[in-house]
């Protein structure tokens, strides 16, 4: 697909269905990054953007992979499941978005249709140590994450941290469920996208609970 006009047009379209399918199931999301910041410019897409960012807690992230079932229309792609990284993609089948990625095993054969990318976001610990070792762990986890997927840098230390990172493997899981085990917390002020494209930008917890519908190219959706 290489008209960005026809590849809006088959992201809206996926934006429109993922959207009915969270009020049927009662699950809350939000747009995200770039693609929010279209909301607030352009009602919509930033003219030159060529993807598509959704947010959602861990507890609806979780309830989404739950329910959703690949179908006739759609492939999910999940996190360390499918997908190398630590988010989801929902995959438009019938289409082709090649990214300019070269994926390792065993990923090389993955749905690469066109896609909108589902980013968790995770409760923060009020205890800086706990908050600190977040943010570490989640910067080695998407590391070793990104030398799966086959990441290409020219910058040195990117580079070496990637490789560094593979010394960690073995406590993959553990440093995951330090991150993720703070979700159970009532006392917290805000959320993170520690996997996201976010330089760990703190999110108030009230903004998640206030979301609204804002027109996006002439349709509705949260944001």
């Amino acid at each position: 697909m290489d008209n960005l006009e026809e590849l809006h047009k088959s992201l809206l379209e996926i934006l429109d269905d993922f959207d009915s399918f969270c009020k049927e199931n009662n699950i809350e999301y939000s747009l995200a990054y770039g693609t929010l910041l279209g909301v607030v410019r352009h009602k919509g897409f930033i003219p030159w953007d060529d993807d598509l960012d959704v947010m959602m807690t861990r507890e609806n992230y979780k309830k989404f992979l739950l329910v959703f079932k690949n179908n006739e229309k759609y492939t999910l792609q999940k996190e360390q499941v499918d997908f190398p990284l630590y988010f989801s993609k929902l995959r438009k089948n019938k289409t082709t978005f090649i990214e300019n990625i070269k994926y390792r095993k065993p990923y090389r054969n993955i749905h690469q249709g066109v896609f909108i990318d589902i980013f968790p976001v995770d409760k923060v610990s009020k205890k800086l140590v706990s908050r600190l070792l977040q943010i570490i762990f989640s910067n080695i986890l998407i590391s070793q994450s990104l030398f799966l997927r086959g990441y290409q840098t020219k910058n040195i230390f990117k580079h070496l941290f990637m490789f560094a990172s593979a010394l960690f493997i073995p406590c993959r899981k553990a440093m995951f469920r330090f991150i993720e085990k703070f979700n159970l917390n009532t006392d917290y002020d805000y959320y993170c996208s520690f996997f996201g494209e976010t330089k760990k930008i703190l999110i108030n917890r009230d903004w998640m609970n206030l979301l609204e519908r804002r027109e996006f190219n002439g349709g509705g959706t949260l944001v």
